[in-house]
Formats: structure tokens, sequence, C-alpha cells
């Protein structure tokens, strides 16, 4: 259901409802009545219902519920747009392994019991939903929705070279690519940027007079070893069939890092394209094609006058090789040359509109597999041709046991429109180093949504980038994360070392959240070569070697634009195949030209028990010469603000018990030293144990540059108002060093040592830092028991009428805990936030401000105004609790009601029910006359509705309690709504 200004709207199969929501709300009855005006538009769609089950047949069965299909395969090859596949929940698995087809849209693959499940905005519980679900098995491929791309392939396109005088040697092998090539086939150079990591030379170029992204076409191929096989030989010549080109330098670096790519055919003169590979049976006269032009670290250009990011048709095919235009049937397009660099193409009929709800998706046991499930093969060459509009609901992805290697990836994400919700995915893992994900990809144009799931991955939970796209400017971009549960079993935690270990260790709780994965660290004395696990916190003896599964960071992306990442709880991280931060922003050269570092949005969230918090940065040269331009700039326009980020201490370091090489810049980490841009780090609590500096386990500081900065510097950055441990290196030295027109204000760094006020380089100011000598120092009200707020007393609040130092906007320093704590609220336990569950009334033009709720437990519940930011008694408005003239409550569903305001002033508000915070926030009353009062609702499976054309309710129709049923009206009518008190209520502000 989408809620929109002044609007609901909302969808079932074969209709459209439209809901205009009116302004009557009955304060004096808590099964208020709603007055609302519906409108109705009704469309017939084809929408059939099938079913799967283990017990079907394939050749016999019909596909109905009597006589069911065997496997999804032969499922989605006879449905039509608009069906429901139904994968029956009978406790058998289903072989699931199938490729999506592009022919039908539409398509639901729901559990047949899908209706015993908990409502949308409720996470699905292995534990609890297990015989719900449908069961789907991968015994192959998995499930793979993808676009055909020709062209432009990193791995089988580029290849390796070596050089005498003008001949040039391959290295690698073409033909056992699938690709032919021969006397007068196009090539071109280009330099490889991974050869030799972490950025070529700058000085580095292709075999002079080649130019990079020129196409050069093969002369004198050897014959034997046969053309394009490694150990063959060629020489290149502008022209077809042209003159040798005489190669007059290539030093060693030049050698090294060279790499000569095979683009897409292009004839100008005969105004055709021939794909380099066999083109599929589903290419014909017509189909529809879009078409990129790529390369490893420069944007090229297309042949003229096609652009990118349109669509073209086939005509004239002919084996390989056909004409475009511009409608299908129309007249070739005329090509006016063959343009530059790694030319690609792709259909641009794909996968879309499929839903998968209440679907669990394993492996057979022992079956490695590398992805579940692919939706988009990251090749494809434009939005226009990336699968889209796919939705997981209430799934359950995992692995067959903790002890079989593998699943390496969940969901391989390439796509547009694409979301994720309320769903379990655990157990992604490979042995050793790999790259691992619950959610990974590498060309995601978005918008991509991953809301309310419980992600555990050994590698980066969730990551993109890292692989070349065909498509450029594509940098992984528009991704929403919300509310999600990342999580790290310590299980995964395998350490060595030369001594025997003591003290205490971690391990998973009884009710940790992940049954399946659950255990003590382990520990492997390589002198003795005795193990050792942690049973309860204590370190025992064992006679067995876990699976060393290597994990690396929590949220990670090596190309990234435009994302928004609030109230997740991002929970365990320790060093291992990375260096043990939560989070990586980083651009890096193999994810292609496009990579980026830009407009990236990180709040409300809460970070614990990791070794690090943040690393990040960009590799590239400058932002328009080098090898690795950085063509979309350096790291830019982070907004890092009001989260709370407790670290593990020294029992997160991989290495703790004999080395004094782990620990060091807890905080942040400008890992390329290329530069950062208006960056703004704001209202943070950063947190470690006390007594931590002691070797071998040395942090040294809040934000750390790896290497000295070149030109650009770090420019426009803001540090403010937070609470952090340990210091900038080098104190305000390091600051005017590194920084230029910086800000660093109203800073609290627990332990630090040296000058943080006074000249601090060019533009910059380093003002306002204070420095106790340890956390009890901070005051905060309960830092054992986890309590990051700050006590009335402690000398940042803004309740102490003699605090030391206070944020510039009147608040609390460091992070707003309530805000936080109501962002994150339902990220653990898998239910709706706080702040979905209670809702601000605000009728504009009135005195009065109605919360609506359904409280958490039976605590009494307190609503409170501010007339300031600072939720702080000496700004106290009004308020009012539970069991006041001014509430209404069945012990379930409450009101609570304030009066008496000024439509001129505006407030900050919170609800807090015993130790919770609901709803924090601020809003403010207007005049009379300056917009309309109206009000929304939202229900769910868990409440019981009835309506009626009149208030007393005596036609009324009850709705069944186990749907989304909409309410069919004529135009304009006026009907009464009555909610049940049996589950939440949302009551949002439509102006």
């Amino acid at each position: 259901m989408r809620r929109g200004p002044g609007f609901l709207y909302g969808h079932q199969r074969g209709s459209f409802v439209f809901l205009l929501i009116d302004e009557y709300m009955d304060a004096g009855s808590l099964n208020a009545m709603k007055r609302i005006v519906l409108f109705l538009a009704v469309g017939s769609l084809h929408a059939a219902s099938y079913y799967v089950a283990s017990t079907g047949n394939d050749s016999t069965g019909t596909g109905s519920s009597g006589s069911p299909w065997l496997t999804l395969a032969h499922a989605v090859g006879a449905v039509a747009t608009g069906d429901t596949i139904n994968i029956v929940a009978n406790g058998n698995r289903v072989t699931c392994d199938t490729t999506i087809p592009a022919t039908v849209t539409n398509i639901t693959v729901q559990s047949s019991k899908l209706a015993l499940f908990r409502p949308v905005g409720y996470r699905v519980n292995p534990a609890v939903d297990s015989a719900n679900f449908g069961k789907c098995q991968f015994a192959s491929i998995g499930m793979i929705a993808q676009g055909e791309v020709h062209g432009l392939n990193a791995t089988p396109t580029y290849q390796g070279m070596s050089r005498s005088g003008s001949t040039f040697t391959m290295n690698g092998n073409w033909p056992s690519n699938g690709y032919t090539v021969a006397n007068g086939t196009q090539v071109e150079f280009e330099v490889n940027p991974e050869a030799g990591y972490p950025i070529p030379p700058s000085t580095v170029a292709i075999p002079s007079p080649l130019v990079i992204g020129q196409h050069y076409y093969m002369v004198n191929c050897s014959v034997s070893p046969a053309c394009g096989q490694s150990g063959s030989t060629f020489q290149v010549s502008a022209t077809s069939g042209g003159a040798p080109i005489t190669i007059t330098a290539c030093d060693a670096d030049c050698t090294t890092y060279t790499t000569i790519g095979l683009p897409v055919q292009v004839d100008a003169a005969a105004d055709t394209i021939t794909s380099p590979d066999a083109l599929s049976a589903v290419y014909a006269n017509g189909t529809p094609v879009t078409f990129a032009s790529g390369g490893l670290v420069r944007p090229n250009n297309l042949p003229s006058p096609l652009q990118q990011d349109t669509i073209y048709y086939v005509r004239d095919l002919s084996g390989k090789t056909f004409k475009v235009a511009a409608t299908p049937g129309g007249a070739a397009i005329d090509l006016t040359n063959v343009g530059t660099g790694m030319e690609s193409f792709s259909n641009a009929t794909v996968p879309s509109g499929w839903k998968f709800s209440g679907i669990e998706f394993a492996p057979t046991s022992g079956h490695f597999m590398f992805n579940e499930i692919i939706v988009g093969g990251g090749r494809e060459t434009s939005p226009l041709s990336m699968p889209k509009h796919f939705e997981f609901d209430r799934i359950w992805c995992h692995d067959f046991s903790e002890t079989d290697n593998g699943p390496i990836r969940c969901i391989a994400e390439n796509s547009t429109y694409f979301s994720i919700h309320d769903s379990y995915i655990s157990g992604m893992k490979v042995v050793s180093n790999g790259d691992v994900q619950a959610i990974g990809g590498w060309s995601s144009f978005g918008p991509t949504t991953i809301t309310n799931n419980f992600l555990e991955a050994a590698g980066e939970i969730v990551e993109y980038g890292g692989v070349v796209p065909s498509y450029y400017p594509l940098t992984n971009q528009n991704k929403t994360i919300t509310g999600n549960y990342f999580y790290k079993p310590f299980i995964w935690k395998y350490t060595t070392g030369t001594t025997t270990p003591s003290g205490t260790c971690l391990y998973d709780a009884p009710n940790s959240p992940d049954p399946d994965h659950r255990g003590g660290e382990f520990y492997l004395n390589t002198t003795t070569s005795q193990g050792y696990v942690c049973v309860a916190g204590t370190w025992t003896t064992t006679g067995t070697t876990p699976t060393h599964y290597g994990v690396k960071n929590i949220l990670e992306f090596k190309s990234g634009r435009n994302w928004t990442i609030t109230g997740n709880v991002f929970q365990g991280n320790w060093t291992d195949a990375q260096s043990g931060q939560a989070v990586l922003f980083g651009g890096r050269l193999d994810s292609g030209p496009g990579f980026a570092n830009d407009h990236i949005t990180f709040s409300n969230n809460k970070i614990t028990n990791t070794y690090r918090a943040f690393s990040m940065g960009q590799l590239c040269s400058g932002t328009s010469t080098g090898t690795a331009p950085c063509v979309n700039g350096i790291t830019n326009h982070h907004t890092i603000t009001n989260n709370l980020i407790v670290l593990g201490g020294p029992s997160y370091c991989g290495v703790a018990f004999d080395s004094t090489t782990c620990g060091f810049n807890m905080w942040a980490l400008l890992w390329s030293g290329r530069g950062s841009l208006q960056d703004t780090f704001d209202h943070n609590t950063l947190v470690q144990p006390d007594g931590i500096s002691a070797s071998p386990y040395t942090p040294n500081s809040y934000f750390y540059d790896l290497t000295p900065v070149p030109s650009p510097l770090n420019d426009q950055i803001r540090y403010t108002n937070s609470i952090n441990s340990y210091d900038f290196p080098a104190a305000i030295a390091g600051f005017s060093a590194d920084f230029t027109n910086s800000t660093w204000d109203r800073m609290v760094l627990i332990g630090a040592t040296g000058t943080y006020t006074g000249s601090a380089g060019p533009g910059n100011t380093m003002t306002n830092t204070s420095l106790p000598a340890n956390t009890a120092a901070v005051g905060f009200v309960n830092a054992a028991a986890g309590d990051y707020h700050l006590s009335p007393a402690s000398p940042y609040s803004a309740s102490n009428g003699s605090a030391t130092l206070l944020s510039n906007d009147g608040t609390d320093l460091g992070a707003d805990i309530d805000l936080v704590n109501m962002a994150t609220s339902g990220a653990v336990a898998g239910t709706p936030p706080w702040d979905q569950q209670a809702g601000l009334q605000l009728n504009l033009g009135s005195t009065q401000v109605v919360f609506r709720y359904e409280a958490p437990t039976s605590s009494v519940c307190t609503a409170t105004l501010y007339t300031a930011p600072a939720r702080i008694s000496s700004n106290q408005a009004a308020s009012v609790a539970d069991g006041s003239a001014n509430s209404v409550s069945d012990g379930v569903a409450r009101q609570l009601y304030i009066s008496g305001l000024n439509p001129s002033t505006h407030y900050w508000y919170k609800l807090a029910c015993g130790g919770g915070v609901l709803l924090v926030g601020d809003t403010y009353t207007r005049a009379v006359g300056s917009g309309t009062s109206q009000f929304s609702f939202d229900w769910n499976a868990a409440v019981a509705m009835q309506y009626s054309s009149s208030r007393s309710m005596s036609s009324a129709v009850s709705l069944p309690a186990a749907t989304r049923q909409l309410i069919p009206v004529a135009a304009n009518s006026v009907v009464y709504v009555q909610v049940g008190t049996t589950g939440p209520i949302t009551i949002l502000i439509a102006p």
C-alpha cells in the first residue's frame, strides 16, 4: 500500500482503488469513526492461480490444487501475465531451478499458506513460520532473471598480451570464451587498472602511437596457433587490411598494464553490427536492443548517431550480423563511424514484474552455489535492458547447513525497481577470503529498497560494485536501506596465535537471532596445534577445528551514489579477511569508469561490537588526469549524523592475544588519500572500552588519513557536536596538514591528548574541543548497561545549567539517543518501528495535537511537547499521560490529546512508554486558513474493520481479518469505517 499527499493508493489483483481521506475523528471513542471519500476504478486482468508441489507431475498435472505441477521451471513456462503460482507448503521441497522468462509479467510466486504469515511490516521468523513456507530447493543453476548481453565483459573480452617490436602475442584465449577473431577483427587497447593494485603508475601508457579507446584492425594474424588463441600473434592496422602500425615505444609498465579488448564489431560503410559471440534464438527482426560504450577506466562513444539509453530494433538479421532501426520494421539507421571503446548491446525484452512471497530458498545438500537468485546479470547496457520490478516479500533464504561451504550469495541484484522486505537471509559463507553477501550487486541502477530484513553473511553482508559494468555511468545508485538487522554470529570468529588464550571470549547467546549458526569463537594455537572454543564465555579445549569462513565488512560499496541508510542495527565484526569495520564507502577502479562515492546519508543507525566504524575514500588519480581519472569527482557529500557506535574493544581484534599490530583507526579512514569534499559528521556518539590503549591494542585516531593527501585536499569537511573516543592524529597539526576550509567544532574526545584549539591551516577552524579522561567523565546515564543518554549532570547535557560544552543547536552533544532508539526500535525484533506504530495528528489551524499508538508494553505512556529542540524539563510546554482526562485506552490501542496550543508556535514532541521512546520529532501548528486538515490510516491482517454509509453502523459489513481487502464503493461516496482493537493502527498526516 503506497501513501501519497492527499490520497491513499491501494492495489489488489484486478482492481485499483484510490482513496481521498477527509478529516473527521471522533475523539471520544477508541474505535473512532473515520469519514473517508473513496474513488474506485476497476480494470480486469487475467488472474489465474496454479499450484506446484513435491507431489506434482509436470507431464500429467494441470496446475490445479488437486493436480499440481512438480517444478517451478514448468510453471513459469506455462503461466500468463497476471497469474499466481502457489508453492504448496506441505513441508517438502520443490525444485525451483529456473530461468525467469521475459515474455510474461506481473507474476506472483507465493506460499499456499501466505495468509498465515504476519502481515507486511513484520519480519518472518524461520523458527515460527517454517511450516508455512513454500519450500524451494536448488540443485543446479538457482533462479535466474537477467538480460542478454553481447560485447563488453571484463573477463573473456579483455586479454593480456606481450610485445616484440610491432607484433603482439596473446596471453589469453578468445576462442575458448566463444569468440571468433580473424584478420579484420576490430580490437582496442586500454590500461588495466587492476593489474597492479592499487592503481597503475601515473606515467603508464599503452603502446605508442596507439590511443586508448580507438578501434584498430587485426592484421597478419597467425594460423598456428589459430588467431586469438593463447600464443597466437598479430599486428594492428588503422583500417581493415591496411599496413601494420609501427610500435615505437612500450616500456615494462606498458607491457604489464596494457590489455586488449574485443568490442562489438561495427561496419559504418555497411551500417551493420556484428556480435563477437553467437546470438541466441530469441533474436529476430524487431527485437528491441540498447547500446553502450564502456571501458575499464574511461567512457567512450557509440557509433553516430546511436544514443545510449535508447531502444532500437533489429532488422536484416543474418547470423550474428544485423542493422538497427528507430522503429520496428523501419529504415536502417545510417552509421557514420564505428565509435570508440568497447561497444556492447543487450536485448531490451527482459523479465519484469515478479513478486515472491512467503518462499524459502535453499540449496540441496552438498551443492555449492554462487548465487541462489540472480536478478540481473550485471552486464546489461542500460536500465532499459535490466530486469525490473522484482519484489521479495517475507522470504527465507539460507544455506543447507553450517558445515556446507556456500552459498556465496542469496541475491545478486543488478536491476531497477528492486525491493526486499520483511525477510530473513542467513548462512551466506565461503571458505577463506571470498566475497560473500546476503545481497550483492555490481551494476544496480536502482531504485533499490532493503527494508526490515535480518541479514547475515560472513563476507560483506550487503555490498555493491567491484565489477566493470557495460553501462556507463553506472554507479550502483539510488539505494534505501532501512530498519534492517545486520548480524555476524561469533561461531564464525576464527583466530590463530602462538599462545594459550585466556580471559573472557565471545559466544552466541542461547537467544541469539540465528539458531542455525550459533556457537562460540574458535582459537588455534599454531605452536601446539591445540584448538580452543568459547563455551558460555569460557575458553575450552577442543579436538575439532571448524571451517574458517573469511569475515569481511558489514556494509560496503565500491561504487555508490545517492544512498540513504537509516534506522539499521549493525552488530558484530572483527579483524579477519578485512579490518573489522562496520561500513566501507569506497570508490574502486574495478567498478569501471563510472565509479563514484558521493551523496550518501548515514543517519539514526546503531553499530555495536565491531572493531572499527567507518572506512571511506576513492581510488583515482585526480579529477581530470592520470590513468584513472575521477570522472564523477572525488569522495563528496557524505552526511553521517546522529549515529550511536559502541565498539567492541580488543576481543574484536582477530589477533588480540599475541600481536602488537592490531588496533588503530577506530573511527574513520580516508583510505585512498585522494581527498574528500563537503562531508558532514554531526551529532554522533562513538565510544570504546576505557583503558584499551595498551599494547597490543593501540587505537590512535578519530579520523586517520592513511596516505599523504595530494591535491585536492580534504576540503569543506565538518566535524561537529559529537562525542568520540580518541583523537585526530597529531591533533591540530594533523588537521592543518590534511584539511582545507574545514570545521572542527564542539567535539568531545575521550582519552585524547594534544592541542585542539588555535591555528589550524588554510581556511580551517578548530574550536570548542573537550578532552574527558575516560568514559565515566562524559556522564552517560549507564554506559555499562548500554544507556548512552547524557545524564542531567553531564558537562555536555543541555539539562546542566553549568555545562562545559553544548552543541550549537542547544541540544545535548552526541547522538539524540531517543531518535536512534526510535528509528532502530523494530530492526532487531523484526516489527514495524515504533514511529510507524505510533502516529501524530496535527489538525492544521487547530490548537490540538493527537497521539495514536499501540503501546509495546503495559507501561504508562506520556506525550510531551517542548518549545526547543532539547527535550529537557526547562523547555517543556505540555504533557499528558495515560489515565488522565485527555487519554483513551483499552489497554492495547491508546490515544493522548494535548490541547490549548498556540497556532503559530513551533513544537518538538516525544511519546515515551516506560523506558522506550515511541515517537520523537518536531512539528508546528498553523494559522487558520493555511491548509485543510486530513488524516490517513493503514490497516493490516491483524485489524478488523467495518464500514457503512451511516454513522450508526447499522448496515455494517465486517472485512476479513486475514486480508487487505479494499472497499469497492461508488465515486464520491462518503463511508464510515470502524477499526477494531486487535492490531496496530498507523495514523499519518497528508496535507
